[in-house]
């Protein structure tokens, strides 16, 4: 994520796990005892390429998801398919251009995915409740990163020692619970650095939890807040923003923005925007925008609505790790507690301390893990537009779009708003075919 994402694995500021065995003079992997067979029922391990790493992509849930993936390079699963029905997985070969690939910043690989699409694979053109990449079929091969909120899988791929590190980032905000879990054979413990907590863990998020269900009213992202959302369906909540999020969503404010932007001050705040981090400071009052004196210099936080997190919701608060948390209250802030409660292992403001690695070249991302009680919207095929409720106004759409050629897809909007007669990517009414 552009924010701190893999930081550890960058080499920045937190002295845990990477930095301690970064600060190893001998540079060959040794393995540890070995973590060996999977649990029983689940997908097999796939077997990666030699010298490569795969990532299996597996969900949970009960409805199809249309997955993203965004890296350096396009990347096809083996099944030659971005649609994944309920119970199925998909297989994706790490290729070696996605070695370490953090260091490119925005470019580090990711994985997510899209929930509520209409698509059709062979014209590459999809409209998706959440997770929608430019409203194509194959995020991958547009080079185009999915849009918020959604919760996301993030990678550094043969990093220190060539070990593998990954987080689950909702700092935008989560559609879905998903866990990232390295899979056998591992090392039992860092063979860099022993006490490396951060080693091989997972899971991220609470099996059957959904952020969904006790998201703050004030922060959510329901289906009739999209431009798309078909007059007459079931409305619900598709994604829950985080404080970051929801301050810079659709678009984050200008960086010199002042209070004539209402929302400047809580994104700075939350999103980590404020000028003077990493000044000097010998006090909080000292750092503007509800940041924390940390180390003497001031630091960006996370915020709770309540006093104290426990270390199993809150995980990873040690002095050395992160600052202390500061306190906010809604509705202008949902708590990292809040979120924590669903996602222990995951970023839930730019800088948390949620880094993970491992020396295994296999790795699971779960979507849904446990399922969730929460609606999802299925994925399917795009719908044709005689199909749209009559308020969409059909025929008369038909006959004014009657001299447009070679039309498959149109965006449909109530009428009497003209329709998008001929669509080849995005659009702001209904995707449909004629």
């Amino acid at each position: 994520m552009r924010r701190g994402a893999l930081r550890r694995a960058a080499g920045m500021a937190l002295g845990v796990g990477l930095l301690f065995a970064l600060s190893c003079s001998d540079t060959s992997i040794g393995r540890g005892p070995i973590v060996g067979e999977p649990a029983p029922g689940e997908p097999p391990i796939p077997v990666p390429t030699p010298g490569l790493n795969v990532v299996q992509l597996v969900n949970q849930s009960s409805v199809t998801l249309l997955l993203g993936a965004f890296g350096p390079t396009a990347v096809v699963p083996r099944e030659g398919k971005w649609e994944l029905p309920p119970g199925g997985w998909l297989t994706v070969d790490i290729p070696a251009a996605w070695r370490n690939s953090t260091t490119q910043g925005s470019h580090g690989p990711r994985f997510w995915a899209r929930t509520g699409c209409r698509y059709d694979a062979a014209s590459d053109i999809a409209q998706c409740e959440t997770g929608d990449c430019g409203s194509r079929y194959d995020c991958s091969a547009a080079a185009l990163a999915g849009v918020a909120p959604t919760t996301i899988g993030e990678f550094c791929f043969n990093c220190g020692y060539d070990f593998n590190y990954w987080d689950v980032s909702v700092v935008d905000g989560a559609n879905l619970s998903v866990d990232i879990e390295p899979l056998p054979p591992y090392s039992a413990t860092n063979p860099k650095s022993p006490g490396d907590t951060f080693w091989c863990v997972s899971p991220n998020s609470v099996s059957g939890a959904d952020l969904r269900a006790n998201c703050p009213s004030n922060f959510q992202l329901k289906r009739s807040d999209l431009s798309f959302f078909i007059q007459g369906d079931t409305d619900g909540v598709v994604a829950c923003f985080s404080n970051c999020g929801k301050y810079e969503y659709p678009t984050a404010p200008a960086m010199d923005c002042d209070d004539s932007d209402p929302r400047c001050a809580s994104w700075k705040q939350f999103c980590c925007q404020a000028n003077d981090y990493q000044q000097k400071c010998a006090a909080d009052a000292e750092c503007t925008f509800g940041g924390t004196c940390w180390e003497g210099k001031c630091a960006c936080r996370g915020f709770t609505v309540k006093p104290d997190c426990p270390p199993d919701v809150c995980t990873n608060q040690e002095p050395s790790a992160q600052p202390p948390y500061g306190l906010c209250s809604e509705p202008t802030c949902i708590g990292d507690d809040t979120v924590h409660e669903v996602f222990p292992r995951a970023y839930t403001w730019p800088n948390d301390p949620q880094t993970y690695d491992c020396d295994t070249t296999a790795l699971r991302i779960t979507f849904a893990p446990g399922n969730t009680s929460v609606p999802i919207t299925d994925s399917g095929a795009i719908p044709s537009c005689s199909s749209l409720p009559p308020a969409y106004g059909y025929a008369t759409a038909n006959q004014l779009c009657s001299g447009t050629q070679n039309k498959v897809f149109a965006g449909a909007r109530l009428a009497p708003a003209n329709w998008d007669c001929s669509v080849m990517a995005a659009t702001n009414g209904v995707l449909c075919r004629w």
